[in-house]
């Protein structure tokens, strides 16, 4: 398979590259957590996420 082609089913269903093609960390577990998050991510437009990625920055210090 092409990475053009595996990069559209990857979105397609929703997941990550990594997720699709089995190469996860070996402790990573997904959460209901991240799956909101992710989700409420992808409706935010560019500027919003700049927005998000500065608050973000600001907590982590």
């Amino acid at each position: 398979m092409s990475l053009r082609l595996l990069i559209y089913y990857s979105k397609l269903m929703g997941i990550t590259l990594d997720e699709l093609v089995g190469k996860l960390e070996p402790d990573y577990q997904k959460s209901a957590t991240d799956n909101a998050l992710w989700n409420a991510i992808k409706t935010l437009n560019d500027n919003q996420k700049e927005k998000l990625l500065a608050t973000i920055k600001i907590w982590k210090q």
